[in-house]
């Protein structure tokens, strides 16, 4: 189950990121804060977007710990601007989809732990998809829409694969997958049963250091690779070194 603080800290009126414009949503993009330094929590992230002189902002932030709530969903965020948009935006969407879209920006620093914060978004995910009647062909990637690398881990497959996911388009599967079931059984790997390094696995996996094998399973007894085991002891590294 998803743990977390829900704080709403909405942006000053005179923010530059809010225009004030009301909208009627019809999408969920989600979003990276691409920021991976110590301390760039949600919070942190807001507090930029209130005092930054630039049009950036998002109706979410996202961190392993909280939900910072920036705007109100029916008001405009300035999330996914671009001088031109994919087809497909164009068509589903609108021609300015930061009128019709709801952004959530998920955090990536480094003194936070990436598993729980990609637990945090599935919970406000599902929680938005379920009041507004949506499916998962409501969520889209910031990617989806102007083809800027973001979420990178759901773009790229090496950034992928550095937060747990088979590869980019895996991640994103999954995530769609979560988010439509809720996140019910999310991170309970069903083959853990009765095994005896259960709960060693677990808290491996909510700290991150380790990933399934898909979807609902860790294979336990199977071998692990050099290239496996390295990674394992650099995530445990930059664990460590925060």
């Amino acid at each position: 189950m998803a743990q977390y603080q829900f704080r709403k800290m909405l942006l000053d009126s005179s923010a530059s990121g809010r225009p004030g414009e009301k909208i009627i949503p019809k999408a969920l993009v989600i979003h990276w804060t691409a920021n991976t330094n110590t301390g760039a929590d949600a919070v942190a992230n807001r507090n930029y977007f209130n005092s930054t002189e630039m049009a950036v902002s998002a109706h979410y932030i996202v961190d392993d710990h909280q939900i910072v709530q920036c705007l109100p969903e029916e008001e405009m965020a300035y999330h996914v601007g671009a001088d031109q948009y994919k087809p497909r935006a164009l068509k589903l969407l609108s021609t300015y989809p930061n009128d019709c879209t709801i952004g959530i920006e998920m955090c990536v620093n480094k003194d936070g732990i990436f598993s729980k914060t990609y637990r945090n978004t599935i919970a406000l995910a599902s929680d938005i998809l379920r009041r507004y009647g949506w499916g998962a062909g409501n969520l889209w990637r910031h990617y989806d829409i102007t083809g800027k690398l973001g979420p990178r881990f759901f773009v790229d497959d090496d950034s992928a694969k550095h937060y747990g996911f088979e590869s980019a388009a895996a991640g994103w599967e999954k995530f769609k997958k979560d988010v439509s079931q809720g996140g019910a059984d999310m991170g309970q790997f069903i083959d853990m049963e009765g095994h005896w390094a259960k709960e060693a696995v677990e808290r491996a996996h909510e700290l991150g250091l380790v990933s399934g094998k898909s979807e609902n399973k860790f294979a336990p007894d199977e071998k692990c690779t050099r290239a496996e085991a390295v990674v394992m002891i650099m995530r445990l590294y930059d664990l460590l070194k925060e």
